[in-house]
């Protein structure tokens, strides 16, 4: 799966490793920006990235991605210009790395052959330590193809090509698993899978003898084998002293068959990441529940933490205690809540049942970061949520790694059925407020006759997306300042960045005195009351997975405003909530990741304006739908999302 090639570049000709672009999807807005994978310049640049720093952040993937992109660019035209051209050249590898570092193409002229020889004397000498460290299996691969050459071919007349064989024979011999029986040079590989061997004969000395006498002046004035008397000479030169020169002192194989091993479990663990059971034991692997882990980001103050432990909390109601495990990579978000957990390091990934609490995108960095053994559980289900209305094709490659999808709207769930097979299924999110002591409006310097609107937003979720630009306005048409002067519009704001649209409503705020900015991370207990403090919350969102904002907001009978598109009409309807209209408009560059081809909402500010005087002034209204709120958020408590989880656990587990 992961391993196959995925992107051709046209322009330079080669393959870009599916997992690769697995990692361009999972690594954020600003690096896939940086890196456009639209444009074949844009692949050139991630592959050299990948080579020269990718490698080293994403281990869970290097071997597979190292692997793929050395067969096909360095190996396979190795084999190609060894075997049938017997002209030097340069493998795709080499001119990947020379289009990217200036300081060698100014060394040598590699339109020439002297050139590109110099170049291969630099690769076997440097430059595969400099990419690859220590790689003994990228070295015997290079061995066997020069092996290949040295066993199938007649040298050429080629002074300069039999150079270039001869200094590729003296790097790589110490990495050529060889076995010395009497007159016969043997090697023994896994890549490919057969064994060759190289013949010494007194009336017609091999190639690879042939090869080493050329480029010994030494041997050249010791013997001609031109005669028959020159080849015994090669011959007994070559029992007695050559082969231990070339290869040391081994009767055997040379044992180098451990590492090529490691590198094709590797490669297989990423395309049967589905089947590790099945293949160690042999057999189907069985269905349970009771050994459930979840793992996302339980310490973290954002909406995501909230997501995985309050998962925790409902399985717990239904009798399964989970493991929580650590995400191993740092986020922007501030993680302090104290729920216990162990990191990703410690975690065996091998139970019953593994939860991702992540997005899809992130769950490919988990491959992409810890490798194939993070989806060794019999069971994989990603507790997923996106927001847009298709999934991105680039990102599909997530669902491969796991058995079905548990989204928190049918907005999302529409999604995700769109882009596989496998099954998706709406379950509800779990919503749960604290009980909360009574706060005086002065403890946060509101006046208690003021009207109080609150819109809130987590700026790693996008500002486009939630719009907080659009609450502003809505705010300042309904309550125009000259007329409402108690009216006050509360902007909680957290993990925000520099970013044009924030700095349009800082502008707003500058010249209106009646909108509060908060833009820090609140404690959790200080944020409700804050949020009980208010009048009505806000959202005039362009997109929403679930809406955990407004899901709160009505579970503490605070009225709510908002957007009438995607995850929200979960629970949302106009017997307890007051509706946006508005239009679907498409995305536009920057204004959210895989903008392509997607739609979203664009809140009518008149509409907005509407409902939130008609919630100012009707309070029979507010009481209204604040009694139906609450008894559609019941649904949405622990105990009863609990309750459904370990249904369909149990459900799926007796099929």
């Amino acid at each position: 799966m992961m391993s196959e090639m995925f992107v051709f570049n046209k322009t330079f000709k080669y393959g870009v490793p599916k997992s690769l672009i697995g990692v361009w999807v999972g690594a954020g807005a600003g690096f896939q920006m940086a890196y456009n994978i639209g444009s074949d310049e844009g692949l050139d640049d991630l592959m050299y990235w990948w080579l020269s720093v990718g490698r080293s952040e994403f281990p869970g993937v290097r071997d597979v991605t190292d692997q793929k992109i050395i067969e096909e660019l360095h190996l396979a035209p190795m084999t190609k210009f060894l075997d049938a051209s017997h002209k030097i050249e340069l493998t795709g590898l080499l001119q990947l790395v020379l289009r990217h570092r200036y300081d060698l193409q100014a060394l040598w002229d590699v339109s020439t052959q002297e050139g590109i020889s110099d170049c291969w004397d630099w690769w076997l000498s440097y430059g595969h330590k400099e990419y690859f460290g220590q790689s003994n299996w990228l070295r015997k691969a290079e061995a066997i193809s020069l092996l290949h050459c040295t066993a199938e071919n007649k040298l050429p007349d080629d002074s300069s090509f039999t150079s270039l064989l001869y200094k590729l024979f003296v790097h790589l011999t110490v990495y050529m698993p060889t076995a010395i029986n009497n007159k016969q040079i043997c090697y023994r590989t896994n890549i490919p899978l057969v064994q060759r061997k190289i013949t010494i004969n007194l009336e017609n000395p091999s190639t690879f003898l042939t090869l080493i006498y050329m480029n010994r002046i030494d041997l050249r004035e010791f013997a001609d084998i031109s005669t028959l008397e020159g080849r015994t000479q090669i011959e007994q030169w070559w029992i007695s002293n050559g082969r231990a020169e070339y290869f040391g002192r081994v009767e055997s194989d040379l044992i180098l068959e451990h590492d090529e091993v490691a590198r094709e479990e590797s490669a297989g663990n990423i395309s049967n990441a589905s089947n590790v059971f099945a293949t160690k034991h042999g057999v189907s692997p069985p269905n349970f529940f009771n050994n459930v882990a979840l793992i996302g980001y339980p310490k973290g103050e954002f909406g995501l933490g909230e997501d995985i432990r309050l998962l925790r909390s409902s399985l717990t109601t239904a009798g399964i205690v989970p493991e929580v495990i650590q995400a191993p990579w740092q986020i922007s978000a501030r993680q302090a809540i104290d729920e216990p957990s162990i990191d990703a390091h410690s975690a065996t990934f091998d139970g019953d049942v593994m939860i991702y609490v992540m997005p899809a995108f992130d769950t490919l960095t988990l491959l992409n970061k810890v490798g194939p053994s993070a989806f060794s559980a019999r069971r994989k289900i990603g507790f997923w949520q996106w927001e847009l209305e298709r999934f991105p094709p680039p990102a599909r490659m997530a669902m491969e790694l796991v058995d079905e999808i548990w989204c928190h709207s049918e907005h999302s769930a529409r999604a995700f059925r769109g882009a596989t097979d496998k099954p998706v299924i709406r379950v509800p999110l779990p919503v749960m407020v604290p009980e909360l002591p009574t706060v005086s409006r002065s403890d946060f310097g509101l006046e208690d006759d003021s009207f109080v609107v609150f819109t809130s937003f987590d700026g790693a979720s996008s500002i486009s997306r939630k719009n907080p630009l659009g609450a502003i306005l809505a705010f300042q048409s309904a309550f125009p300042r000259e007329t409402h002067r108690k009216a006050r519009l509360i902007v909680k704001a957290m993990n925000v960045h520099d970013d044009s649209l924030w700095r349009e409503c800082m502008r707003k705020a500058a010249q209106d005195p009646r909108i509060i900015i908060r833009n820090t991370v609140m404690g959790r207990l200080e944020y409700y009351e804050l949020l009980q403090c208010c009048d009505v919350v806000l959202s005039l969102h362009r997109a929403e997975g679930f809406g955990r904002l407004m899901a709160e907001a009505m579970a503490l009978g605070i009225p709510v405003v908002a957007s009438a598109y995607s995850g929200n009409m979960d629970f949302m309807n106009d017997k307890n909530s007051w509706l946006v209209s508005g239009e679907t408009l498409p995305v536009l560059f920057g204004d959210y990741p895989f903008y392509q081809d997607q739609i979203w909402f664009e809140p009518d500010v008149g509409s907005a304006a509407e409902a939130l005087r008609d919630c100012a002034s009707n309070a029979q209204k507010r009481g209204q739908f604040v009694i139906a709120a609450k008894q559609t958020m019941d649904r949405y408590s622990t105990q009863n999302c609990g309750s459904e989880y370990l249904k369909l656990l149990k459900s799926r587990a007796s099929k």
